[in-house]
C-alpha cells in the first residue's frame, strides 16, 4: 500500500456517460476465482496483495472500487446534492452490486481510504505516461515502460530503490474517465455539497471578507501546486529526453546483417523512423533560425510515421 499523501479528494460530474462493463470485463477476469480458492489455506494467499488493517483487497475488488466511483461521480441522475457521507454510502452501495460475491464484507470508510490511494497513485502515473507521449521512435509500450521508469525514480528514497506502480489494473480503466484526462491539476466546482443552506442565507460583511480571504488562499495554493506539478513534469521530461536519446542510440547501434529477416525488418523500420524524426527536427531548428516560424513546412517527403 502507498504510503503517500494524496491530495483531497473531490467529485466532479460531467455528461460523461456510465462506463459499459465491456470497458472492464477484462480487468475484472483478472481476480476470477480459481478452483484453489475453494481451499480455505489458500484463499489469503491468493488475494495477498496489499495488507491493511483488514482483509487484503484484490485487483477485482479495486477495478469494482474504481467502476463504481464512477458511476456515482459522473452520473448528475445519482450524485447531485449528496452530501459526502451520501456520496460514499452511494459508491459502496453500488460497489456491493457489481464486486465478486467472494469478497469480504467492506465498510463505507474503507472504499474512501482506499480510493484516496489509487487515485493519488494513478493521477501520478498518467502523468508520467503524458511526459512520455509524442517521443519519436517509441510506441505505447515504450511510453508505459518510461512511465514505470519514472514512477520508480519518483519515489526513490537515499540509498533505497523506489518502488513499482501497483495500479496499472485501475489505469487501463481510469484513463478513459474525464477525471483522469487532463494532464495538469485543475480546480473543478465539486458536484458533492454539503449544504445548500448557506447558499441563500445573507452573509455579514466579516463571513464575507473571510470568505472571500479563504478563496484568496486557496487559490494561491492551487497555483503554488500547479507550479510545482509542471516543475515535476518539466524535469520528467527532460530525463525522459536523455533516456529516448538512449534508446534512440542503441536502435541505431543495431547491425541487422545477423539478425533474421523477420527481427531484420524490424530493426530497419525502427531506424528510419529514427532518422526521419531527426531529419523533421533539423528542418525546423533550421526554419526557426531563418525566421519563417518554424512551421515545418520545409520537411515534405519525411515520413515520420
Amino acid at each position: 500500500m502507498s504510503g503517500s499523501n494524496p491530495e483531497s479528494t473531490t467529485y466532479p460530474f460531467s455528461s460523461h456517460p456510465e462506463p459499459t462493463l465491456s470497458r472492464s470485463s477484462s480487468l475484472m477476469s483478472m481476480d476470477s476465482p480459481s478452483p484453489a480458492e475453494n481451499d480455505p489455506s489458500s484463499s489469503a494467499s491468493s488475494r495477498s496483495r496489499f495488507r491493511g488493517r483488514g482483509q487484503t483487497w484484490s485487483l477485482n475488488e479495486e477495478v469494482s472500487l474504481c467502476q463504481a466511483w464512477v458511476h456515482i461521480s459522473e452520473n448528475p441522475a445519482i450524485g447531485t446534492g449528496q452530501n459526502r457521507t451520501g456520496f460514499w454510502k452511494s459508491v459502496h452501495d453500488h460497489w456491493r452490486l457489481i464486486v465478486d460475491n467472494r469478497s469480504p464484507v467492506r465498510s463505507v470508510e474503507s472504499l474512501e481510504a482506499r480510493w484516496k490511494v489509487i487515485q493519488y497513485e494513478v493521477s501520478k502515473f498518467i502523468g508520467f505516461v503524458e511526459a512520455a507521449k509524442g517521443r519519436s521512435g517509441c510506441n505505447g509500450a515504450d511510453e508505459i515502460n518510461a512511465a514505470r521508469q519514472l514512477f520508480r525514480e519518483s519515489t526513490a528514497a537515499a540509498g533505497k530503490p523506489g518502488k513499482e506502480f501497483q495500479f496499472m489494473h485501475c489505469y487501463e480503466y481510469l484513463k478513459e474517465c474525464q477525471k483522469f484526462s487532463t494532464r495538469y491539476i485543475q480546480k473543478t466546482q465539486p458536484a458533492v455539497v454539503e449544504s445548500v443552506a448557506d447558499e441563500v442565507r445573507p452573509t455579514g460583511n466579516k463571513k464575507a471578507k473571510a470568505k472571500q480571504a479563504e478563496e484568496h488562499a486557496n487559490k494561491r495554493k492551487a497555483d503554488e501546486l500547479l507550479e510545482v506539478q509542471q516543475e515535476l513534469s518539466k524535469i520528467a521530461r527532460q530525463k525522459l529526453e536523455v533516456a529516448q536519446e538512449a534508446c534512440e542510440l542503441e536502435i541505431m547501434s543495431k547491425d541487422t546483417s545477423t539478425m533474421n529477416p523477420i527481427a531484420k525488418q524490424y530493426f530497419m523500420m525502427r531506424q528510419q523512423q529514427v532518422l526521419d524524426a531527426y531529419m523533421k527536427k533539423q528542418v525546423q531548428s533550421q526554419s526557426v533560425s531563418n525566421g519563417d516560424g518554424g512551421n515545418g513546412d520545409g520537411d515534405a517527403g519525411f515520413d515520420t510515421q
